[in-house]
């Protein structure tokens, strides 16, 4: 079937070539990556490709920078509850599985390449660190080292989708099902509360409308007697 002429709708062409790269990089890395599969699977030929993105390198650093852009402004709107800081980031993974192998294959990798961004990958990781700061000053860990602490929640949050078939076998759900998701947030919601030692604001209104508070009625004390 011959590839499909996007040129009127470039955004469209440079999206699909970006997703049809990223399941190429992800599935094989950079080292086995082909143009020629990624090409055929975004619909456009050779030379299109090259137009928008160069060589193998430039596309493989387009594919890098743009899930950090999306990763960058999910940090941007992390809210400062810790489960739903959780949730946000779990829900995105859980959608995005192939970016976690993607990051595995450049560590398999890393050896014969340098690190791509990685001065501006570095900014990112400080902000993530800085959101961690701001949960501590609420309760969560506050003892905890920042650093530390930011990359076991990020651990936490991808290691299920890097090791599927251990989280299966320890679980019963494969990452992939709407279960597993769920059963993950359940997870974290009470490991939240744990961590605080309050549940999280959200669980906190929830429970006060499931059971609005009553008055309780006063009781009266007994005057005393005089001796």
């Amino acid at each position: 079937m011959a590839p499909v002429d996007r040129t009127r709708d470039p955004e469209r062409t440079r999206a699909r070539i970006l997703a049809a790269a990223l399941a190429e990089f992800a599935s094989r890395g950079f080292a086995g990556a082909r143009v020629d599969a990624i090409a055929a699977a975004a619909g456009v030929n050779k030379r299109m490709l090259y137009h928008y993105y160069g060589h193998k390198d430039a596309l493989y650093a387009a594919v890098l920078q743009d899930r950090l852009d999306r990763r960058g402004a999910s940090m941007a709107a992390a809210p400062g509850d810790p489960f739903k800081t959780f949730e946000m980031f779990q829900r995105e993974m859980h959608g995005d599985p192939e970016w976690v192998r993607f990051l595995m294959w450049e560590a398999l990798e890393h050896t014969q390449r340098p690190v791509i961004g990685r001065d501006a990958r570095k900014s990112k990781c400080a902000d993530g660190v800085c959101l961690v700061g701001r949960m501590q000053a609420n309760g969560f860990f506050p003892t905890a080292a920042p650093p530390h602490l930011a990359l076991s929640m990020m651990a936490m949050v991808m290691w299920p989708y890097a090791i599927p078939q251990m989280a299966e076998m320890m679980t019963g759900l494969h990452p992939s099902s709407d279960e597993f998701l769920e059963a993950r947030l359940a997870f974290f919601r009470s490991f939240v509360t744990d961590a605080s030692g309050a549940p999280p604001a959200s669980a906190r209104r929830a429970k006060e409308r499931a059971n609005p508070t009553r008055s309780k009625p006063t009781q009266k004390r007994a005057p005393r007697r005089k001796p």
